[in-house]
């Protein structure tokens, strides 16, 4: 019988934040007495966050640890002596979410302000799948994923260590483990399976991949039916008589995981003056149709709704299951080149 494990149930990554810091704690001198197989993994998992920075440290060079959850919002935080040199190590922990708001570079910042006597180690420690690190290298920040977290506990394990709480997670992460291998299959996935076979990962995979082609972005959308993948690019669209208003034509192309429905569309920006009637959007509209009704493109009119900074102008059917990669790239470059 599977014996039931508490991390299946604390999943967060505040969960995660306390696990490392755990570990980081029991790599203090005075915690060896207690439990010598708990310490030297903690050490080990301090020389661990070191090497990335192509730092070799031994096990009694670790001096002075002193550990911080959510110090100045930063997940995890210590400084320690090594051979006589301040250490200030940043650890910002992931499970399944991303970087975002520039957190990486402003805690950065902060550090250096307020421990300007030490030297800085930049740790992105990411248990779950992530396809694009660029703005992780580009911050100097160095990444440590579920597989050197794992090399951590398979340590401990060869210590023989019997903590329950070690254990567990040892054995939680195995899942995570699985999870990260499954995720990155998916994320190629989308190279050799039909367009109604990709998953969400394969999705990203697409997206990630093939953004720079259409000089588009794409990020997640959250909406209340559930998130929703979404790639758009700009075009040249037909200059418009008699519609005074400001406005940029955009395709997107959306995946919405809950509804595993895909949906592909021109939209455009408002540029601050919103539209409140759907008579506002109807010229800006018909004249896109026209020019689309000589090619071959199927588009529906979508329902109107007031909208404040962009709006739908037309949506596409559905694209076939059968479609490839390469059917719905030709297909999007379709949508641009028609104008």
């Amino acid at each position: 019988m599977k014996t039931p494990n508490i991390f299946n149930y604390a999943t967060s990554e505040l969960t995660q934040d306390a696990v490392i810091a755990w570990l980081l704690n029991w790599a203090k001198k005075e915690n060896a007495e207690i439990d010598k197989g708990l310490h030297q993994t903690g050490q080990y998992l301090v020389k661990s966050l070191f090497e990335k920075h192509g730092i070799n440290v031994s096990e009694d060079e670790i001096n002075n640890l002193d550990i911080k959850l959510q110090y100045n919002k930063i997940d995890v935080f210590f400084t320690c002596t090594v051979e006589n040199e301040k250490y200030a190590v940043i650890i910002e922990d992931k499970t399944f979410s991303s970087e975002h708001s520039r957190q990486l570079e402003r805690y950065s910042d902060l550090i250096s302000e307020k421990h300007s006597n030490h030297k800085r180690l930049l740790i992105y420690f990411k248990t779950g799948f992530q396809a694009d690190l660029s703005h992780v290298n580009d911050a100097e920040y160095r990444l440590f994923d579920v597989h050197d977290f794992k090399r951590v506990f398979e340590f401990g394990k060869s210590n023989n260590i019997t903590s329950d709480i070690f254990l567990s997670y040892s054995i939680y992460l195995e899942g995570l483990v699985e999870q990260f291998e499954n995720d990155k299959t998916h994320f190629e996935s989308y190279k050799y399976k039909p367009l109604s076979e990709w998953t969400w990962w394969g999705w990203i995979g697409f997206m990630t991949n093939n953004k720079e082609r259409f000089n588009g972005r794409w990020h997640v959308v959250k909406n209340r039916r559930g998130p929703v993948l979404s790639l758009w690019f700009d075009f040249t669209g037909p200059e418009i008589k008699n519609v005074h208003r400001p406005f940029e034509p955009y395709i997107y192309v959306t995946y919405s995981q809950n509804r595993q429905k895909t949906q592909l569309g021109y939209r455009i920006r408002l540029k601050g003056v919103p539209i409140k009637k759907s008579e506002e959007r109807k010229p800006i509209m018909d004249d896109y149709k026209r020019i689309i009704d000589t090619s071959d493109l199927k588009v529906k009119t979508p329902q109107f709704k007031k909208a404040k900074e962009t709006i739908e102008l037309l949506t596409l059917d559905e694209p076939n299951g059968g479609w490839t990669e390469q059917d719905l790239i030709d297909k999007l470059n379709q949508m641009k080149n028609i104008f």
